[in-house]
């Protein structure tokens, strides 16, 4: 599939994030409230589904349309973190990828995987990246402490504040479309990013 991640500078991944943040969550508390985001101001249907994780190795989709989050139903009962995180990642899908995501078209899960291992492997990880470096943590929420703060300034330049938790320190597993090398580069524990493998997400404690 003739799939292309949108050309994303730093800079304007700043101003996304600074713009979701003026617009929906300028009180600056944590964790975001992102189920009541995406539920209210994005008028977006948060559906649990049984077995998603277990059957297909998926955490969360958003759906062809661009109208439902579909979410495995015992992360959303059971890994608050984990659910928060995912809900935040499809949404990052939406905010910086919409014109890529209505162009795929699938209308199950299975033919949602299909759709997702046909698009290019380079272009593949570069969307992911750019969803998960837009979910996750800077220092630009006023309630962080300065001492974590300063450690977010040292370990990475995270473009969003902490929908979730970051992802060092935090006691869930990480589970993400990201090569465990990618994980390390994007929170700065490492070298550039390796290509993703798509036939199955790693799970990884960092």
């Amino acid at each position: 599939m003739d799939v292309r991640a949108p050309y994303l500078p730093y800079e304007k991944l700043r101003e996304v994030a600074d713009d979701f943040l003026k617009q929906f969550h300028s009180a600056g508390f944590l964790p975001v409230p992102i189920e009541v985001i995406i539920e209210f101001d994005f008028l977006l249907d948060i559906v649990p589904m049984s077995g998603l994780k277990d059957g297909f190795d998926v955490d969360a989709f958003i759906t062809a349309d661009l109208t439902q989050i579909r979410v495995d139903g015992f992360i959303q009962r059971s890994r608050p973190n984990r659910y928060r995180f995912s809900l935040a990642h499809e949404l990052a899908h939406l905010l910086i990828h919409k014109e890529v995501f209505k162009a795929l078209k699938f209308s199950t899960i299975k033919e949602w995987k299909a759709v997702m291992c046909s698009i290019p492997q380079d272009q593949y990880t570069l969307i992911e990246w750019q969803a998960y470096a837009l979910t996750m943590a800077t220092d630009s929420v006023e309630s962080v402490s300065s001492e974590e703060s300063e450690r977010r300034k040292l370990s990475a330049s995270w473009i969003l504040p902490p929908l979730v938790v970051s992802i060092q320190g935090t006691s869930d597993r990480v589970t993400c479309c990201l090569s465990s090398q990618q994980v390390r580069a994007v929170s700065g524990m490492g070298t550039p990013a390796q290509a993703t493998t798509r036939s199955g997400r790693i799970s990884e404690g960092l």
